[in-house]
């Protein structure tokens, strides 16, 4: 038997389309169980109804809170205490807002079947992350294998592993924080995430510090109805809006040594990049393409786009995909390969401009960020 866990709120016009969604997957009703755990609101009575009412053929458990728990002690103790009254070693869990591909089982289904290497693995996401979620960047993937890995944890729709799991909850306090090493603290771009009601924030540090990644999927086998939530307002959902998966998975294996693996920042690993750069460098270079990291040691070498004197190497910038610039040998200065003692600008060069485009206020800002542009060149000719 395999379990499906749907926290759910006060959204119920989201868990209706879910339900709907539950409703198109019968081929798979008598393998699944459901368990629904409904956070307090005023609402409760209604969300419970309306599961109860909703025709659903797999078998299903209510979990009700007496009390508000709040969206990241609700997750956290629901995928634990699920963990405990199943024997599976894995759970898939799902948000009251998202709505699944009528293939999304099928998915599953093929994910169990393949030979998967799971030691550094912390979850397999059913949903696939289209943009750099620090600066809306598009990611943009060098082969035709149907799965990455980012060291960043899925929300929207996961499959988790036991031991993984019990290890990460094992790790946190009685406030459901997760208390980084001091040598880590400066590891995260976290600055706007809610200490109060991320679960992911505390996953997210939790995966950073053990070395852990998620695979997902290049083409989602969930949609996210674009609710505003914990970390993201109306416009900003806009980064979560993804491809939906709307034909059968025939995959056998995984080979993990030929997907792409992103760091934190969605950066490629150095190794990436052996062809281009010298093996003296690219054994303990820092990849800094995006110009989001914190200079942490100055005498290592970083491949950035924050200005830099004394370059031992330069790059010009034609390519969206970032990395093509460096393995195609463009000829510029906009990247370059230097020591952390040598770079002049501590600011990412392309944050004002995508915090503008991503920003509630868009009109405004892109208008104050092209006024801005203009004023620092029309001054560079004065």
């Amino acid at each position: 038997m395999n379990h499906i866990l749907i926290i759910a709120y006060n959204r119920i016009d989201y868990l209706d389309r879910l339900l709907t969604s539950l409703r198109n997957q019968k081929s798979y009703t008598s393998d699944y169980k459901l368990w629904f755990v409904i956070d307090y609101s005023e609402i409760q009575s209604e969300i419970i109804e309306s599961i109860k009412s909703s025709n659903l053929e797999f078998e299903f458990e209510i979990i009700v809170r007496d009390v508000n728990y709040g969206l990241k002690k609700n997750v956290i103790e629901s995928v634990t205490e699920i963990f405990e009254k199943i024997d599976s070693q894995q759970l898939i869990y799902l948000e009251d807002d998202l709505v699944l591909s009528s293939y999304t089982f099928n998915y599953i289904e093929a994910v169990h079947r393949a030979k998967l290497d799971i030691d550094r693995l912390f979850g397999i996401s059913l949903y696939a992350q289209t943009k750099n979620e620090w600066n809306g960047f598009y990611l943009n993937f060098t082969n035709y294998h149907p799965f990455f890995a980012a060291t960043l944890p899925s929300s929207l729709g996961c499959i988790f592993f036991r031991e993984k799991w019990s290890l990460f909850r094992n790790t946190l306090d009685a406030q459901y924080r997760y208390v980084m090493p001091m040598n880590n603290q400066d590891d995260l771009p976290l600055g706007s995430w809610s200490d109060t009601n991320s679960w992911k924030k505390e996953l997210l540090k939790f995966c950073v510090v053990q070395d852990l990644f998620t695979l997902y999927p290049k083409v989602s086998c969930v949609a996210h109805m674009g609710n505003v939530g914990t970390n993201v307002s109306k416009v900003s959902n806009a980064l979560f809006n993804s491809t939906m998966l709307y034909t059968p998975c025939n995959f056998e294996d995984i080979d993990m040594e030929k997907i792409d693996f992103l760091d934190i920042y969605f950066e490629y690993n150095p190794s990436f990049f052996k062809d281009t750069i010298d093996s003296d460098y690219t054994q303990n270079v820092v990849v800094d393409l995006y110009g989001l990291k914190k200079i942490k040691n100055l005498d290592s070498y970083y491949l950035t786009s924050k200005k830099c004197k004394n370059s031992k190497m330069s790059f010009g910038f034609e390519y969206g995909f970032l990395p093509s610039n460096i393995l195609e040998g463009v000829v510029g200065n906009y990247f370059s390969l230097a020591r952390g003692r040598d770079i002049v600008s501590k600011d990412a060069p392309f944050t004002e401009f995508f915090e503008a485009n991503f920003s509630p206020n868009f009109k405004r800002n892109i208008t104050a960020y092209i006024l801005l542009t203009l004023f620092k060149k029309a001054r560079k000719k004065w």
